[in-house]
């Protein structure tokens, strides 16, 4: 029975995470072609909103149709055209 040495997977391992690099090819970049967009293009800073008494804000859930019509929302946020 063959029992491979630490060394041994460590190869394999090292193999096994270049290879992906190699496939894909290593043709050079050219400087043009560069681009950085910030991760934090767009981002809003957080801003306090109002804050209501509960009553009200159960009144206006009811006034608008409660949960379905969120629920409506969100079907139509999140369906795909098709």
């Amino acid at each position: 029975m063959i029992h491979p040495s630490g060394r041994h997977w460590l190869a394999v391992l090292t193999l096994s995470a270049a290879l992906p690099a190699v496939a894909q090819g290593s043709a050079p970049v050219a400087a043009n072609d560069l681009s950085f967009r910030s991760t934090f293009e767009g981002y809003r800073a957080f801003t306090e909103e109002k804050v209501v008494p509960w009553r009200e804000a159960n009144d206006n859930v009811r006034r608008i149709g409660g949960w379905r019509e969120y629920a409506k929302e969100a079907g139509r946020a999140g369906a795909q055209p098709g």
